[in-house]
């Protein structure tokens, strides 16, 4: 009777709690449990709704594309006006992706180590002392 309004099963919950004899379920129980009824089909649909928005990208790539048959796409760097460590790096990226993440997760711990050594230095030489600290929270 109820299957075309969907509202109307949760309508027909409150209804039966308040009809309930006296002590049996509060008014205000009522109304939560057929809250958390509602809440978790709108749960639902929130969920089915964000899936085929995530799908549809996956499933349909054909409207993505301007043209009718999919280009390659090269990633390249411009190595024509660079020279010394700069060259050698772009034509490391040119060559290699792999080697060149590789060297990037290395280099970069490296140079921030050396960076961090050398302000250690710098505040010794003006005076800021950080190895024999009063902590302020004391």
């Amino acid at each position: 009777m109820n299957e075309n309004i969907p509202d109307m099963d949760i309508f027909i919950q409150i209804m039966q709690c308040w009809l309930k004899p006296a002590g049996a379920m509060q008014p205000r129980l009522c109304v939560q449990l057929a809250m958390e009824e509602g809440m978790k089909k709108m749960r639902g649909l929130w969920t089915l709704t964000v899936s085929l928005a995530l799908a549809l990208p996956v499933l349909m790539p054909g409207l993505a594309l301007a043209a009718k048959k999919k280009a390659d796409v090269v990633i390249v760097a411009d190595t024509r006006k660079l020279d010394g460590i700069l060259y050698w790096w772009a034509e490391m990226y040119n060559e290699s992706h792999l080697f060149f993440a590789i060297m990037t997760m290395v280099i970069i711990p490296v140079v921030g180590c050396v960076l961090g050594w050398l302000a250690d230095i710098v505040m010794t030489h003006i005076g800021i002392d950080l190895k024999h600290r009063e902590l302020a929270e004391k």
